[in-house]
Parts: structure tokens; C-alpha cells; sequence
């Protein structure tokens, strides 16, 4: 800081003298003030908020629109059940869906005996108590009643080494909603959604 005598006398120390800055403007205490306040104004703090608003706008209507356990679960299955038949094809092996009331699982046939797939993609899998299984045949398109699926009598359905399967329909149902798994004679599997209400 320079000291530049503002009266006639020539002591720096004495009264009269004033602090200049170095540009040549006078420090009336302005500047100490201003660089003390280093808060956010309300103005500020509001543009942010509004800036932030609308990104979480944007964001939420692109998101894609959930999806629900119930068409996780059908998707689930059907992916399983294309895996199935891909590796009975690669694998040589015969592979056996059996489905019950409570869920459904993957067997192979290897030395003359049906056991438990050594696939870590076709484990067994159990369905939640609320979800429950309707089946049908396409050739008759007759529904095996879910009272069936009830009792411990399991349906099951095979899958070829040569690409070929046995054709069939699975309803999974929740509340009053279902969706359709479709599986026709080549291996083909298609998920349905319904609306039911």
C-alpha cells in the first residue's frame, strides 16, 4: 500500500493520510467488507435449485417406465427356457423343463438318468407364494386348470439336441394380472403381456 498525504502535512502516520491501493483508488473499508462476506445469496441458492429441477425433469421423462415383478419373472423364464434349448443343442444333451404349483426346474438326460441340470443358468427356481402357473397345450389349446397345478403332479415338457421341443403356453399370474410365455414346436419363445384387470 502507498500512503498519498491528502492535507499539507508530511508525516505518513499523522491525520490526513489515507491507504490507496496500488490502482490508485482509496480503501474506504468497502473492500475489507466484501472480501469478508463469501456466502451464497438467496438468488443464487434459487437458480441452482431451479437448475437442478429441471435436469431431474428431464431425466425423469426419459426414463424408461418401470417394470413390473411380473413381467421380470415371465422375462426371466423365458430367457432361461431360450438358454435351455441352446444348450441341449450345444451340449448334445436332452433337457426336461418340469413345472409345478410352487415353481419349475431344468433336468438333463446323461447316462441313462434324468438329473438336476449341472447349468448354473437352469437352476431350480421357486415362485413366490402370490404368483401361480396356468398351462395349456397349443395343439388342443385345452388349459390345465390351476387346481392341477395344486396338487404335486408335475407337467413337464423336453427339449431335443436337434433344435426340437414339445409346444406350450405359461401363464404367469399375479393379482389380476397376467402375461403369457409361448413356446412353439422350433424352440421360438415369445412373452406376451395382457391386460387384465
Amino acid at each position: 500500500m502507498i500512503y498519498i498525504p491528502s492535507g499539507r502535512m508530511a508525516n505518513p502516520g499523522a491525520k490526513g493520510w489515507t491507504r490507496t491501493l496500488a490502482t490508485g483508488q482509496r480503501n474506504n473499508g468497502w473492500l475489507r467488507e466484501r472480501r469478508q462476506q463469501r456466502g451464497v445469496t438467496l438468488v443464487e441458492l434459487l437458480v441452482v435449485m431451479m437448475i437442478m429441477a429441471m435436469v431431474a425433469g428431464v431425466v425423469i421423462i426419459s426414463a424408461p417406465p418401470p417394470i413390473g415383478d411380473l413381467r421380470k419373472t415371465a422375462d426371466r423364464f423365458a430367457a432361461r427356457l431360450d438358454h435351455a434349448v441352446g444348450y441341449s443343442i450345444t451340449s448334445n444333451f436332452p433337457i426336461a423343463l418340469e413345472v409345478d404349483a410352487n415353481g419349475y426346474l431344468f433336468t438333463q438326460y446323461t447316462d441313462g438318468a434324468w438329473e438336476k441340470s449341472s447349468d448354473k443358468k437352469l437352476q431350480p427356481v421357486m415362485l413366490s407364494p402370490d404368483y401361480w402357473l396356468e398351462m395349456s397345450k397349443p395343439d388342443n389349446d385345452k388349459k390345465i386348470p390351476d387346481t392341477q397345478l395344486s396338487e404335486p403332479k408335475t407337467h413337464i415338457y423336453t427339449f431335443s439336441p436337434t433344435g426340437e421341443t414339445d409346444a406350450f403356453n405359461v401363464r404367469f399370474h399375479h393379482d389380476r394380472k397376467y402375461i403369457d410365455v409361448v413356446m412353439n414346436d422350433q424352440g421360438n419363445v415369445e412373452v406376451i403381456a395382457n391386460d387384465a384387470r
